[in-house]
């Protein structure tokens, strides 16, 4: 009988001792699954933000080419308006030489323009 007991009791110290291997293995499972969890929701928000700094991104382009697509218009423009502003000089001087010449002054050019 003494026998028996002895083995009871080791039986039992034996369950316990899977029990508690048990209780400890699902902790332990559970903890990694949270902490896969918290790492998951860091990566969308991680992938959230790199498509919303993407998008930006593209934006940006596109402005910037809409940009430089009118300042090449408005450099155009504005070598086309000093070319004609050139001109309206040069004929306001032509015709200030001819106005001189038939009041009969002499007109010299000067070296300022």
């Amino acid at each position: 009988m003494q026998m028996q007991s002895w083995a009871m009791a080791a039986a039992l110290v034996m369950i316990a001792g899977v029990v508690a291997g048990k209780v400890l293995t699902v902790r332990l499972l559970s903890y990694v699954e949270h902490r896969i969890n918290h790492v998951q929701h860091i990566k969308q928000d991680l992938m959230r933000d790199l498509k919303a700094a993407q998008q930006q991104t593209k934006i940006l382009a596109a402005n910037k080419s809409t940009l430089e697509a009118r300042k090449l218009k408005l450099e155009g423009r504005r070598s086309r308006l000093v070319r004609e502003l050139a001109a309206i000089k040069e004929e306001a001087t032509a015709r200030e030489r001819v106005r001189a010449t038939r009041q009969g002054r002499l007109v010299r050019p000067t070296r300022a323009g």
